[in-house]
């Protein structure tokens, strides 16, 4: 099953509007006060969703409001539709004023299976997104399902689902590139002389400790350039930045020249599956080539040369081409950008006090002109004044990209390109984005009670980018989890692995650890022998006994590491399940809850028995009807009383920051009924284990060239939902917020990065990891104390700490007119980057800051200056 998100160019258009080649399958206006006939909900009459006839943007669409849960829409297709192999395009017209996500998918009738599914985010005006993709043959028949937001409402005005021929697609590649067939060298980038650029990426699986991937300027490469030096006993592996191959029905050729003393491959991904490989050895000082001829993947928008490499090797001169040779090698002039070397420019980060610089080298650029231009992330730009080129095979120099009024603190991104002296571009473009923050509170220190955690590998430039921001804690759940996972550490019963040096590497970089206990070796569990299965290690263990020993040794080694632990993961879900052997299939017990009660008691008391000190989560709930009924089914059993605080998660991509919001809606499902149980009050603390608010919003950050595609995100939207949701989870009660995941590998995929935060597909800073610094720059040290209202729609939730208070300005998704305070001594106001805003300015719907030294009631004196608050809401 595979999917693309694009607009497709339709060609050879008949009457009707369907091109040569089509079967249309659905083609539905939505313009009425209820669903078309042959469509239906899956809602009973008291808890069913309002419809009602609107104009949206002058289009005629029905308004879709969501009143309780999730509303499951339904289309039964033509009974031939999934009879073989086919491609198919689907597209919806529609909005949602709250970015709200519909998940899309053809469902088998008759059974829960999807044959497939895809996700589309609907913006605020009206606009068609479409997906092609392609199925196999499906044992029945069809339905065109649509599950839309939990919250809010959905304007849908069309609905078109067409069947396409594998003849169809190849026209019109044709015909939307006619010269998709003849260009030499596809690669943005085919050099490296200061190292990976942007686009480009290290393995995930790789610290920075290990290897060596820098340009070299003592060798020189079939290019004339410097060639990159990879140097790794392990192995590492280097992933180019991604292409476009516009004619993916015809072969292609990718190769690069080697030398030195090793041994690796080449191969090619197509939106991150593989699609071909050539492995080499090397043992000479001699260039050699290494060509893979491979089918790209028909529906593929991007396709990624990588590199795996063990040993020394130096390499150079990268190209992809159409056609089934290896060509002589293009040569052009290229622009590589670099970071000055500071404490976080590996992470891409600048702080406030590091020089506002970028290094750039121009290889075969002659007697050339060097062009740059700057953008920021308010969508400034200014030209740079030409630089002119040395004439020699080699220029360097520096950029100075701190040129915007008022916005020294933020995203900003550099293109560079050379031209010729008649002005006309000879290179392709190069980019380079850069994140420039407050330089973290806790920086070069541990903070225990900073409220603000991740999950990430054991990675220097995944730490680095985590600590530049802001997160102090790591929770070890999937990355970083082989250090406590019983199934890790004790795979063969007796025999114990520990990870001490990946733990230490954490801890050296002032990151505090939550460790999860959890995962079943197959031999503890029903299963009853050895697994490498990811999901039968989420299998009840089956003696409490083994669990015990297994608890104790863990908390035991690591006890001066790990101080906080927790029990088990998503129990609520199929991360909780129990072994049919006449099945033979992970099933749900019928008392789960009442055994994860059990294990989680004797969690408790074997990891109390190492240390008393330790801090056990348990409980593990989470937002949605899954967290209400859990929490009910645990707490029943008792389950309330093994653990020193609640922990849930909660993810989300709808708008927060005010009263009723997600943040809110999670927090009472997975904590509500644990509030009744104990009698109206909460009598531990909480923290949000895992989650995000920005789930499935990020695409390509602030990348123009680096990331090919039609994937448009607005990135300060997606800023300021990540930081709008922390800032209310916070505002709930929750002590801690873990976001999931920065753990990302490097391979470029289409549409929305599902459970990724803070970083791009390249593993890099996202824009929404500078709204965070400025974030937890401003929170840090300081609890949550009231929210306020301060204008129809308009909130402000109220920390403080000691002799400091500041308030974060958000809004509900329509909200009145509100003046920000100025004028008063010993107050800053501060936008969504930390940029300082003007006196008086009116409130324009982003995240803000009010900062004042003094309490949160001489801050709220400043914040209601225009009047009296309307509402107050206190902090649980």
């Amino acid at each position: 099953m595979k999917s693309l998100w694009a607009v497709v160019v339709c060609v050879m258009v008949l009457a009707g509007g369907v091109a040569r080649g089509e079967k249309v399958l659905v083609d539905q206006d939505f313009n009425g006060a209820k669903l078309p006939g042959g469509w239906k909900d899956n809602r009973s009459a008291e808890d069913g969703a309002k419809y009602e006839k609107v104009m949206a943007d002058q289009v005629a669409a029905l308004r879709v409001v969501t009143v309780k849960g999730q509303v499951h829409v339904t289309y039964a297709l033509p009974a031939d539709v999934g009879a073989g192999d086919a491609y198919y395009r689907l597209a919806i017209n529609g909005r949602s004023v709250t970015r709200g996500v519909i998940q899309v998918g053809l469902r088998v009738q008759g059974a829960r299976k999807m044959a497939w599914s895809g996700r589309m985010e609907l913006v605020e005006v009206m606009s068609e997104q479409s997906m092609t993709f392609e199925m196999g043959k499906q044992p029945g028949g069809l339905v065109l399902t649509m599950t839309l937001p939990t919250a809010g409402s959905v304007d849908l005005a069309h609905v078109k689902l067409v069947q396409i021929t594998r003849e169809e697609m190849v026209e019109q590649m044709k015909a939307q590139y006619p010269k998709g067939g003849t260009t030499q060298n596809l690669l943005r980038v085919s050099r490296f002389p200061q190292g990976v650029q942007s686009g480009g990426a290290i393995g995930r699986d790789r610290s920075d400790e290990d290897y060596e991937v820098a340009g070299d300027m003592n060798v020189t490469g079939p290019s004339e350039a410097p060639a990159l030096r990879i140097k790794c006993a392990k192995g590492v592996r280097f992933l180019l930045p991604p292409a476009e191959v516009r004619w993916t029905f015809m072969k292609h050729t990718a190769s690069v020249y080697v030398r030195g003393h090793g041994s690796g491959a080449l191969s090619v991904m197509a939106d991150g599956v593989g699609v071909g490989a050539q492995g080499f050895t090397v043992n000479s000082d001699q260039w050699q080539r290494v060509v893979l001829t491979f089918e790209p993947g028909l529906m593929a928008r991007e396709h990624q040369l990588v590199l795996d490499c063990s040993g020394e090797v130096w390499v150079d001169a990268f190209q992809l081409e159409p056609g089934e040779k290896a060509t002589d090698y293009v040569t052009r002039p290229e622009v590589s950008l670099a970071f000055p070397k500071t404490d976080a420019s590996v992470a891409r980060i600048q702080f406030d006090d590091d020089p506002a610089i970028i290094n750039f080298m121009v290889t075969g650029g002659g007697d050339n002109a060097l062009n740059t231009k700057v953008y920021d992330i308010y969508g400034e730009e200014r030209q740079l004044t030409d630089i002119a080129l040395s004439g020699e095979e080699i220029s360097t120099g520096s950029l100075q990209y701190e040129l915007f009024m008022g916005h020294s603190y933020g995203v900003f991104r550099i293109e560079a390109w050379v031209e010729d002296q008649t002005g006309k571009r000879i290179s392709p473009m190069s980019e380079i984005v850069i994140l420039r923050v407050p330089r973290a509170r806790d920086w070069d220190d541990d903070a225990m009670d900073s409220p603000f955690g991740v999950h990430l590998g054991p990675v220097h430039r995944q730490m680095v980018i985590a600590k530049a921001v802001g997160m102090n804690w790591v929770r070890l759940h999937d990355a970083g989890v082989e250090a406590t996972a019983w199934a890790s550490v004790e795979p063969v019963k007796g025999e114990w692995h520990w990870r001490d040096d990946e733990v230490k590497r954490y801890r050296d970089h002032h990151l505090m650890l939550l460790g999860t206990l959890q995962q079943s070796p197959g031999w503890a569990s029903g299963y009853g022998k050895p697994t490498d299965d990811y999901w039968l290690h989420y299998l009840e263990p089956v003696d409490m006994a083994a669990w015990g020993e297994y608890v104790t040794k863990t908390t035991g080694h690591y006890k001066d590491s790990i101080q906080a632990w927790d029990i088990w993961n998503e129990p609520w879900n199929r991360f909780w399940s129990v072994w049919d052997a006449k099945k033979n299939e992970a099933v749900r017990s019928p008392t789960a809850g009442e055994d994860y009660a059990k294990l989680e008691k004797a969690t408790f008391v074997a990891a109390k028995a190492v240390n008393p000190t330790f801090r056990l989560a348990g409980l593990n709930s989470t937002g949605g009807t899954h967290g209400k009924g859990w929490t009910k089914e645990v707490a029943a059993a008792d389950g309330l009383s093994g653990c020193d605080l609640y922990s849930y998660h909660s993810y989300s991509n709808e708008m927060a920051g005010f009263p009723g919001d997600v943040a809110e809606r999670h927090f009472q499902d997975a904590l509500g009924p644990a509030i009744q149980k104990l009698g109206g009050k909460l009598d531990k603390p909480v923290w949000m284990t895992e989650g995000t608010g920005a789930n499935g919003a990020i695409t390509r950050g602030f990348y123009h060239y680096s990331a090919p595609g039609e994937d448009a995100e607005d990135a300060m939207e997606v800023a300021d939902r990540l930081v709008r949701y922390e800032v209310s989870t916070l505002a709930q009660g929750a002590a801690k917020v873990f976001l999931y995941s920065m753990n990302v590998g490097g391979e470029f995929r289409p549409g929305a990065g599902e459970y990724q935060s803070l970083v791009t597909d390249d593993g890099f800073p996202e824009p929404s990891a500078a709204a965070h610094a400025v974030m937890a720059w401003h929170l840090e040290g300081k609890h949550f104390v009231k929210r306020i209202e301060l204008a129809k729609g308009v909130y402000a939730s109220i920390f403080e700490g000691e002799n400091h208070s500041v308030a974060v300005i958000t809004s509900a998704v329509t909200y009145g007119k509100y003046v920000l305070p100025g004028d008063v001594i010993a107050l800053d106001v501060r936008d969504l980057f930390g940029n300082d805003v003007p006196d008086k300015t009116v409130f324009d719907g982003r995240t803000t800051y009010v900062d004042v030294q003094g309490s949160e009631g001489d801050l709220e004196k400043a914040l209601v200056h225009q009047g009296v608050k309307r509402a107050t809401t206190r902090g649980s």
